[in-house]
């Protein structure tokens, strides 16, 4: 047998004996898991994962926030959605700018008054949230180099 033959009957023993390998190491580590569910004498013997899953995990006692959130995305033509309408109480403001601006410069303000808040974003970060609790009112979110790009916030009492 040539020397050439000889190294490929080597390697393909050894591909053969590393995925071996590999196949009883994984086949380990599954019989591992299982047993740690289905224990003797365990009630979960015998149940599916997603029973075994829905009987053991405690559910969560509090939420994780207590308040909502809206989500915004200023688009080249605008907001989106155009208007948002809410209960008063807190919630998230969530704005994605997908303007293709270099710089955009929000505000949010109420109809009549000075901005409540003013952000200046750049595309390397598009995205800005806060938490706000607004009165009852409406509110404007605008972009201050796009007159026409608007999203009415009305905030009603609960």
């Amino acid at each position: 047998m040539s020397a050439s033959k000889k190294n490929l009957s080597w390697l393909g023993l050894l591909g053969f004996a590393v995925l071996s390998a590999a196949i009883a190491v994984a086949s380990v580590g599954a019989k591992r898991r299982n047993s740690s569910i289905a224990k003797s004498g365990d009630l979960t013997v015998g149940l599916t994962t997603a029973q075994v899953t829905d009987s053991v995990v405690p559910q969560r006692k509090k939420p994780i926030a207590d308040f909502e959130s809206e989500i915004v995305t200023v688009h080249p033509y605008g907001f989106e959605p155009a208007e948002i309408k809410r209960p008063k109480g807190r919630f998230l403001l969530i704005v994605n700018d997908r303007s293709g601006l270099t710089a955009s410069s929000l505000r949010l303000n109420p109809v009549t008054g000075a901005a409540l808040r003013a952000v200046n974003m750049r595309r390397e970060e598009p995205d800005w949230s806060d938490l706000v609790d607004l009165d009852p009112g409406v509110y404007l979110l605008t972009e201050t180099s796009h007159p026409l790009w608007v999203c009415r916030i009305i905030i009603t009492p609960r």
